[in-house]
């Protein structure tokens, strides 16, 4: 578990927090950092998924190690200040399902490696779904950030559900306006 006490905290975002307007709105010093010209920030020996429980019912994404060197995980690197890392730890439900720890974030072109916080999630359930609204805010962020079109494809293909609850439901899609 990563502690404060550090200045800056590099954090790599593969799921909904890659729409920078919700990261900001949850940690207001979080300043993206571009990788370099013509390339993304990835992670190798990850898989992305909709299978993490969440408290509300649905599936929350995970990057999921599997060791396989073919496997990628494209998101977005930010910056957040340290003392914003209780504010991010709770937002992602930091031992209530997700755990966080470092890994080694790529420069897609310069294979520069680049040691960034991830959550992961340790409860899952691949039964699960994620709200229709979660997915089209993780599809946004993905998009809006340049990721490879085949990449956000891949998330788009991914069943979901409707949110019955319509107030979160309004709430979660003032994000996509």
């Amino acid at each position: 578990m990563v502690k404060q006490g550090l200045g800056v905290i590099k954090y790599f975002a593969y799921g909904s927090n890659m729409l920078e307007k919700k990261l900001k709105d949850r940690c207001s010093s979080a300043e993206k950092i571009n990788p370099s010209e013509g390339s993304q920030h990835m992670i190798r020996k990850y898989r992305f998924r909709f299978h993490k429980k969440s408290s509300d019912g649905s599936a929350k994404c995970d990057a999921r190690k599997t060791g396989d060197t073919s496997d990628i995980v494209y998101g977005v690197l930010f910056s957040i200040n340290d003392e914003q890392i209780g504010a991010l730890n709770k937002f992602e439900g930091l031992d209530k399902g997700y755990e966080n720890k470092v890994v080694n974030v790529i420069d897609e072109k310069s294979s520069n490696e680049i040691p960034a916080l991830i959550y992961y999630a340790i409860d899952v359930d691949p039964t699960l779904k994620p709200y229709d609204w979660y997915k089209r805010q993780t599809v946004k962020g993905a998009r809006d950030n340049g990721l490879p079109e085949e990449y956000v494809k891949g998330i788009e293909a991914f069943a979901s559900k409707t949110d019955e609850d319509e107030d979160r439901r309004k709430k979660a899609e003032r994000l996509l306006e």
